[in-house]
């Protein structure tokens, strides 16, 4: 998508979608567009439809389960900690594996994202806004926020389970925020 169809589709949500309101500048719209299309590939990988829906497949809710974050400080919707009711731990596309963890719908939908390469080993590694790479993404108030820096570890057992943690900073709004992410999650569809 180049920057001409990336601002047309800014506008034409700014106008259209629940998410942004009319006193919405239109670069935070363009912000939001180019982080989820561009940055992410594809937004499938983010269990996003095209009109920023979760889709359910694969998902199943939290007993022994968890993805859950504390970001520093409080994002402007007062959002400090989010803790997932739906996980879902599966390759949604062919050249990556998602960790997803969401909570609430329409516009108190909020998720967590960590995204790994297919054959990426076990351990620690760098998260950079990168498709090729380990990236972290959180999404809330209709925004896409993509980890600047940070790291992401994590070690998956023999019947494919994986755990870890996450340590990463996104900017929101211009500002920075910390975020400190622990998950635990069991496969809910194809892991390879």
């Amino acid at each position: 998508m180049g920057r001409a169809q990336l601002l047309t589709t800014a506008v034409a949500l700014q106008k259209k979608c629940g998410y942004f309101k009319v006193d919405v500048p239109i670069f935070v719209a363009f912000n939001f567009i180019r982080e989820v299309f561009v940055m992410s590939k594809d937004n499938a990988a983010l269990n996003l439809d095209k009109d920023f829906n979760p889709l359910s497949a694969g998902s199943h809710s939290p007993t022994e389960t968890y993805f859950k974050a504390i970001i520093k400080p409080a994002l402007p919707s007062g959002t400090d900690m989010i803790v997932a009711e739906k996980l879902i731990y599966a390759s949604l596309i062919e050249d990556s594996i998602s960790l997803l963890g969401s909570t609430g719908t329409g516009a108190d939908f909020k998720q967590l994202a960590v995204i790994l390469p297919i054959g990426i080993k076990d351990g620690r590694h760098d998260l950079v806004m990168n498709s090729s790479k380990p990236y972290a993404v959180i999404f809330q108030g209709g925004q896409a926020s993509g980890s600047t820096s940070g790291h992401v570890e994590f070690k998956r057992e023999t019947n494919k389970d994986i755990s870890g943690n996450a340590e990463f900073k996104i900017q929101y709004n211009g500002r920075v925020y910390d975020v400190s992410a622990k998950f635990s999650l069991t496969p809910t569809g194809d892991v390879p």
